[in-house]
């Protein structure tokens, strides 16, 4: 590493296959990363990443970035292995010795990174996934990691909010002030969003995009895939949770009008998005989705049960949001939370010249918010402007 470049590193334990080039069953944490280190890249500063693995025929010689492998194999696995993963992580980011060290998810690893960074003299960037990152009463983890994600974040030199919102989350939990990067849009491999660019035929009514996570609700679609026979439904899952995965598979071949993906490398997600007439997200906890702007880059409107970060999708007009209060009287009744998108859904696939209204204004803010240049000139003032 050449000492005169600053130097940062991206703690990321899934981001590998983006990294080896391939992508298949990433999240948009780890989409996130990979773009802002690209970029920050380009401008002169030494970019590495800290993940594990996924097989032992994989070699970081591949990888499109400098690659450390520390081992996570607590994550989805047995805790006995905590401690050792842990040691084995301090030891990865003493040898990069980074000036910067970055992490999203999961939060509870700030503890381990905190107590190195401390000694090293070193500095801890946590960057926000979700609101419920700030509010413990929400987290879906176990108490002993929502005690490290606490201990681990007041001992944060810097925070990165997706949100404005998320700004003032932070304060008021944590009485620390944080910086407002907006998440960054780009095709993750270059040339490939000027393909079949306009006039493309839009044969899919409905697209979910998302992980088979229970916070991602895929039963909703399935309800709705009930309610509306004649709509033509497509999911596009990543593998989070095997079970609820095969499910979902299983679900999807009861109904003609439902066709069920499964996990789709980033390249061919692009088509997806531009066949679509619109996109559907029913999660009950997001930051910024990475497919609100993928969508929106293609002209096409977004649908949202209750997720409104910032309350962009109803201020720009770019998208229609169901009144979370009325979300939350449904609790976990998935047939009654689909009810409540019936009318949109169908309001909007009968009106195409109301969709490609709101699909434009889509893109006219994405390109004037989280184009590459914007965001990375946020990220370099918030990094460079860390004082106490």
């Amino acid at each position: 590493m050449n000492r005169s470049q600053k130097s940062i590193c991206f703690v990321a334990p899934f981001i590998y296959p983006l990294l080896a080039g391939n992508g298949s069953g990433v999240g948009g944490a780890e989409r996130q990363f990979f773009l802002f280190g690209r970029e920050i890249a380009k401008r002169g500063w030494n970019v590495s990443y800290i993940t594990d693995f996924l097989s032992k025929k994989n070699s970081k010689n591949c990888t499109l970035f400098s690659v450390e492998h520390s081992s996570f194999t607590y994550l989805g696995g047995s805790n006995y292995y905590i401690l050792l993963n842990w040691l084995h992580l301090l030891w990865v980011m003493k040898k990069l010795s980074a000036d910067y060290y970055v992490i999203k998810t999961p939060s509870h690893l700030l503890a381990p990174m905190a107590f190195y960074c401390s000694l090293a003299k070193k500095k801890l960037v946590f960057w926000s996934q979700t609101s419920s990152d700030f509010k413990p009463d929400q987290r879906s983890s176990r108490k002993i990691a929502n005690i490290f994600s606490d201990w681990g974040i007041n001992k944060t030199d810097i925070i990165i909010a997706q949100t404005k919102d998320q700004l003032a989350e932070i304060l008021n939990s944590y009485k620390k002030n944080a910086y407002h990067v907006p998440s960054i849009y780009d095709e993750l491999m270059h040339g490939a969003d000027g393909l079949q660019e306009g006039g493309c035929h839009k044969d899919i009514d409905v697209l979910w995009v998302g992980n088979s996570l229970s916070l991602k609700r895929y039963e909703v679609v399935i309800e709705l895939a009930k309610k509306m026979p004649l709509v033509k439904f497509v999911l596009a899952m990543n593998n989070a949770d095997r079970y609820r995965f095969e499910q979902a598979r299983k679900l999807s071949n009861d109904h003609e009008n439902l066709t069920f993906l499964g996990q789709v490398p980033p390249p061919a997600m692009t088509d997806w998005f531009r066949r679509s007439k619109l996109l559907l997200n029913t999660s009950s906890r997001e930051g910024f989705p990475n497919t609100f702007l993928q969508a929106w880059m293609r002209n096409v409107p977004v649908v949202s049960l209750g997720i409104d970060p910032d309350r962009l999708l109803v201020r720009k007009k770019i998208g229609w949001v169901v009144d979370e209060k009325n979300v939350q009287k449904c609790g976990n009744d998935f047939s009654a939370l689909a009810e409540l998108l019936v009318h949109p859904i169908k309001e909007l696939l009968l009106n195409e010249g109301l969709r490609n209204q709101i699909g434009a204004r889509g893109k006219k803010y994405v390109k004037e918010n989280h184009s590459p240049p914007k965001t990375i000139m946020k990220l370099l003032c918030a990094l460079s402007n860390d004082k106490k």
